[in-house]
């Protein structure tokens, strides 16, 4: 559950800690992102649509958000969701924060462990509803 940050940064989108340090954000240091920078990322996108299916529709965090649901399903204990809940909580006010953007409540933005929510904020991406269309 890290909100998309592993794709984010390996799209350019820079994580800082309190110290100005870049770092690649796990679920269990979602909470040390102080900093986010997705200037190289709008560059390297720029003019490109972004757009995620989403069979799912729920939020990034909360008792129907992408730990407290999905957590179990992956082998996370009843602590370890608490934890992964709460970090998403703190990726989702950093985004607000550095980016001003709220995807929190956005539908789908608990997908894929929270890759939603990351979607929409790092890449500017549309959710979508449903499933991808397979040619």
């Amino acid at each position: 559950m890290t909100g998309g940050t592993g794709m984010a940064a390996a799209l350019g989108v820079v994580f800082c800690d309190e110290f100005g340090n870049s770092f690649i954000p796990t679920g269990n240091t979602l909470e040390q992102i102080r900093k986010i920078d997705v200037s190289a990322t709008q560059k390297l996108l720029n003019g490109c649509k972004i757009s995620a299916m989403c069979y799912i529709d729920n939020p990034m965090f909360g008792k129907t958000g992408a730990a407290y649901i999905f957590g179990p399903q992956k082998g996370a204990d009843e602590e370890m969701v608490v934890l992964l809940d709460r970090n998403l909580i703190a990726l989702s006010n950093a985004i607000e924060h550095n980016l001003g953007i709220s995807v929190a409540s956005l539908s789908g933005a608990g997908a894929a462990g929270a890759m939603g929510a990351g979607v929409a904020a790092f890449l500017g991406g549309e959710l979508k509803p449903g499933y991808p269309e397979r040619s």
